[in-house]
């Protein structure tokens, strides 16, 4: 017996649905708990724990892929931090944190790029 699309459990369109929330919620937590390592701790370290987390839970984890991108994140870091160091925060940390703040954001247009 045929049953329409639209009351089938599980359509594709739902699915796609889920889908993209699970995803959506995926990059919030990241997003909270990279902030919150690095206001509290301010280390490199987990940093690059957070983009190793990422693309390895990811669908399209690519080794290849995610040694351009900390080949990418080494030179922005070179700029970023020369820039927010020398002319716009005489603090250290807190030119740290703006730092990691903005190469995280970086990863998650990537990742959303990817999924989409």
């Amino acid at each position: 017996m045929w049953i329409p699309a639209s009351t089938r459990e599980g359509s594709p369109h739902e699915e796609s649905n889920k889908s993209h929330f699970s995803r959506f919620l995926f990059s919030v937590f990241s997003l909270l708990f990279f902030s919150f390592t690095c206001k509290f701790l301010n280390t490199c370290s987990f940093f690059f724990f957070f983009c190793f987390f990422v693309f390895v839970f990811s669908p399209l984890f690519s080794i290849f892929c995610f040694l351009l991108l900390l080949l990418l994140l080494f030179f922005l870091v070179v700029v970023v931090w020369f820039v927010s160091l020398c002319f716009l925060y005489s603090n250290k940390q807190e030119g740290v944190t703006i730092l990691m703040m903005m190469m995280m954001i970086i990863i998650i247009i990537i990742r959303w790029q990817w999924w989409w």
